[in-house]
């Protein structure tokens, strides 16, 4: 290793633990130094003879990034780059014949070149037996449980989602070099969260912020890891990111899926359903709509439990690390929240998105013209600026572009040495049409900043050019980066003389923030104090956008910020607090979301009144068939009694000299009704008769006397048959104790029916006083604000 550097000692700790470690995921802080430790951990394994062949797949604009950061930390190391250039069709089994006879410290990989190198059918095919093999295992559970029918059905619908997914991987020529040809021993994943979005196996339905679906590009990962790990005893994938869970719950379990898959075997936490019973629980909550006139509730994941054991769970394949943690980072002078009032263009532009959210709910509108994504996407470009919906965008205290100049020229002239960053991830620079970009330049350059201080990342395609220009603006040749969160938020290392980041329009994920103020909150940045801008429309698709942060950072701030020292919690912490005091900001109505809270609250309650009403009569209704049961099993229970009485007469012998007597008739061909069975057969005065249907796999047999019916389970085998119903009739006291615990049951849940019908409705008495309340608020705000969707 090189002698200029040397590294932290936690990122030490860390590559001591991917050694020890079979699998790991670096949860380490944008700004921590994962990409160090990944390189030095790979060296360490081959040094120790542990991992020969080591796979970097990183994203492609950081790929010529990773390899000058590889040779500078091991400056006479032997690298093998792949980048997208070089990997064209005609030379791609060229490069995957190098990678499988050579011997690299380390092999750097692009993302798009790792999705082209298929794993064989062989591979394949395996993988899929093994998971067949417990979908067999989960239907001979299912089969001995009631409502048996859409159990299956579930199992055989994702049998053939299995085998499809499967099939549309299976695309290689018999001479090939296939990705489970390379002898990869252990991979090494840059910012992985970009890889959680596994399919996955469920019976919940509508949850929102869960992809069931999964996508083909994170299914490849899943199949890789899982065979380097059969290749390698279990071990070999590292998995690192700064935001391990940024988008939704779902994220933790695809990390835990990737790592440590035998563990959720054997908890039987591989089932995403046991998963989210075990940690997490669905609610209606309160969301401002789209458009933001209204409120709506949306089912998601909301509150979790058992917070200590999942914490521990996850944290024996992860090494947390807060930069926070550390010296020397610089200090947020203020997180500037600028609050731009509404123009009236903006609020008649936001009725339009209002009406239009109405057709498509009626579905008077066909959904491939307009639909609810249209919408959220038109919103957020109106929030932004007017021009990008083709509208007119007035050019006052209510333009994001002006005011974000000002801004961003007040500190150029205050700090003359320093750097700024404007993120935004809508309208990006094109010549033939308005864009942001262009606009928000040249106002810019109107008040005097000269053009080559300015510069677009998107003109800065290559590697080699992106490089040169994270270079121009840490030595401030270049003082104002403008880019999207894609482009610029991630492995852009320009910190040196960072000041301001601006936040023009707000990105979907949390992760996306985090990766964005990452680029100014880390180490090696010269400034001891920064700021942070976020521009805010009053009444735009802004506060929305703020919300949702808010509910997907709640599950990750729980989880990663102590909350291993609390069973559950729904309470949001403090940097979720500040996604909330935005969101507030931006409603310009405080009473809007109270009524909204308090309708919906109303339509729960009516909905749960009429449940209680509908569960009462199938309660009325279940308790007379129930006693229609119960006359049959004292019937039942009285005859069993019975037919003992009638056996206590006879001995042993008798019982094996009566079932030896019809041994010819309870063979293979006649159980299967393979050839008539004969009707008048009797066995100590038992009637023997077959079953309507025979279960081929689980044959049997009626006994019947005193016209009560008793199953034999048979075989193939005479003999065998012979000793079964000796069997039964030498225990036949168990039919009554079976019959007996049948009744017990049947009036014990008799006499909770009885209890349920007598119980009043609760509900009422709530509707009436919560109804009073909706109309006093509806009285109280003005009329063209009065319009909800309950």
């Amino acid at each position: 290793m090189s002698d200029s550097i040397s590294l932290y000692p936690y990122q030490k700790n860390a590559v001591q633990r991917i050694i020890h470690e079979k699998n790991t995921l670096l949860a380490y802080d944008v700004g921590a130094g994962k990409t160090y430790i990944m390189i030095a951990a790979a060296m360490k394994l081959r040094q120790e003879g542990i991992s020969r062949k080591n796979l970097f797949v990183v994203p492609n604009n950081i790929v010529g990034q990773w390899e000058q950061m590889f040779f500078t930390l091991f400056p006479s190391s032997k690298i093998l780059t792949v980048a997208p250039k070089s990997f064209k069709p005609e030379l791609r089994q060229k490069i995957l014949r190098q990678i499988q006879c050579g011997d690299f410290d380390g092999i750097i990989m692009a993302y798009s070149c790792f999705e082209l190198i298929p794993l064989s059918q062989e591979c394949l095919l395996k993988q899929m037996d093994s998971d067949l093999k417990q979908i067999q295992d989960v239907i001979k559970t299912i089969r001995s449980e009631p409502g048996i029918g859409a159990a299956l059905n579930r199992e055989e619908n994702y049998i053939r989602k299995l085998t499809g997914q499967l099939s549309s991987l299976f695309h290689t020529a018999t001479d090939e070099i296939t990705f489970d040809k390379l002898e990869i021993n252990t991979i090494f994943v840059d910012e992985a969260h970009n890889f959680k979005n596994i399919p996955i196996r469920s019976n919940l339905k509508n949850i929102a912020g869960v992809n069931l679906k999964g996508s083909l590009k994170c299914l490849h990962m899943q199949h890789v890891i899982r065979c380097i790990q059969e290749q390698n005893n279990g071990r070999g994938a590292v998995l690192a990111t700064g935001t391990p869970l940024s988008n939704s719950i779902s994220d933790a379990y695809a990390m835990q899926m990737y790592l440590q898959p035998d563990i959720m075997k054997e908890t039987h936490l591989d089932r995403f359903d046991n998963w989210i019973k075990s940690f997490a629980k669905p609610e209606y909550v309160c969301e401002i709509d789209v458009d933001t006139s209204k409120y709506r509730y949306v089912h998601r994941l909301a509150k979790f439990f058992n917070l200590p054991e999942l914490s521990q769970m996850f944290a024996s394949v992860t090494s947390f690390y807060s930069v926070q943690e550390e010296t020397g980072l610089p200090e947020i002078r203020n997180h500037h929240n600028i609050i731009l009032k509404e123009s009236p263009e903006l609020s008649k532009y936001m009725e339009n998105l209002c009406n239009r959210t109405e057709l498509i709910r009626a579905r008077i509108i066909d959904r491939s013209k307009d639909n609810m994504l249209k919408v959220s996407t038109d919103g957020r470009k109106a929030a932004l600026d007017l021009r990008l919906v083709n509208r007119t965008q007035p050019q006052d205290e209510t333009c994001k572009i002006r005011r974000c100049a000002e801004n961003v020229l007040y500190l150029y002239r205050k700090y003359p040495h320093c750097s700024q960053i404007i993120f935004c991830d809508y309208s990006t620079p094109k010549k033939d049409r308005f864009n942001v970009y262009s606009e928000l330049k040249e106002h810019l350059v109107e008040q005097g900043i000269p053009q080559e201080d300015i510069a677009f990342i998107h003109s800065y395609q290559a590697e080699a050019s992106r490089l040169s220009l994270y270079e121009k603006v840490n030595t401030g040749n270049i003082r104002i980066l403008i880019g999207s969160t894609f482009k610029l938020g991630i492995g852009a290392n320009v910190q040196t003389l960072l000041k301001a980041i601006h936040h023009l329009d707000v990105p979907w994920r949390p992760a996306d923030m985090v990766q964005r103020e990452g680029r100014i909150i880390r180490k090696g940045n010269h400034n001891n104090e920064i700021h942070i801008f976020r521009y805010i429309t009053e009444g735009s698709f802004d506060s929305y956008s703020w919300q949702l942060l808010e509910t997907k950072q709640r599950f990750i701030s729980q989880f990663l910020s102590g909350s291993a020292y609390q069973r559950s919690t729904s309470d949001l912490e403090d940097n979720v607090l500040t996604y909330a005091q935005v969101k507030a900001l931006a409603i310009s109505e405080p009473l809007m979301k109270e009524l909204a809270e308090k309708q919906n609250e109303l339509h729960r309650l009516r909905i749960l009144s009429s449940s209680f009403n509908s569960n009462l009569s199938a309660s009325v209704k279940s308790a007379e068939n129930k006693k229609k049961q119960l006359s049959v099993l004292k019937q039942r229970l009285e005859c069993t009694i019975a037919n003992a009485d009638h056996l206590k007469k006879f001995g042993k012998e008798d019982y094996k000299h009566s079932a030896d007597s019809i041994k010819s008739s309870l063979d293979k061909n006649t159980i299967l009704g393979e050839i008539p069975f004969p009707e008048d057969l009797e066995v100590m005065e038992f009637k023997i008769t077959l079953p309507e249907r025979q279960n081929v796999k689980k044959p049997y047999i009626i006994l019947n006397r005193l016209n009560t019916p008793y199953s034999v389970n048979v075989s193939m085998s005479s003999s065998g048959n012979v000793r079964r119903l000796y069997n039964f009739f030498i225990h036949f006291s168990r039919q009554i104790e079976e019959t007996q615990k049948q009744l017990d049951t049947l009036e014990s849940s008799l006499k909770e029916l009885d209890e349920i019908k007598v119980r009043k409705n609760p509900y009422p008495d709530q509707i009436q006083l919560l109804q009073n309340e909706v109309d006093e608020l509806q009285k109280q705000i003005p009329k063209k604000k009065s319009s909800w969707h309950t």
